[in-house]
């Protein structure tokens, strides 16, 4: 509704620095809620797609480094990517362990790709 609003306030001509701050913090969280969703759909698939979330949800944390939803649910996303391939064999050190180290891992790749997709754009 937010967003209907100051659009049309937009369209209006009814420009003010609180209705375009106010609009671009609810259409960051639209985009937030909608990025949240469609991870959390790719995992309640049978089987999970915990690589294309773990993905989708490392280049959102790109965007937001500071959002605590993102990582909680890219460990997750990790963790049941870990589970799938090694079962129960891991104690839960070593799994905590390679969990971070595959958060990192995939965070590191969010980068590359973002980094690169600059260097292409000039």
């Amino acid at each position: 509704m937010v967003v209907a609003l100051a659009t049309e306030a937009g369209v209006l001509g009814l420009d003010h620095p609180r209705i375009e701050e106010n609009l671009k913090r609810s259409r960051a969280k639209a985009v937030k809620a909608s990025v949240l969703s469609q991870a959390q759909a790719l995992l309640d698939t049978n089987p999970p797609s915990c690589h294309a979330a773990a993905t989708l949800l490392a280049d959102a944390l790109v965007h937001e480094p500071d959002s605590s939803d993102y990582r909680k649910l890219l460990e997750k996303a990790v963790r049941l990517e870990i589970t799938e391939r090694s079962g129960d064999a891991l104690s839960p050190e070593i799994r905590d362990a390679t969990v971070d180290l595959h958060v990192n891992e995939r965070l590191l790749d969010a980068l590359q790709r973002v980094r690169s997709s600059d260097t292409a754009t000039g």
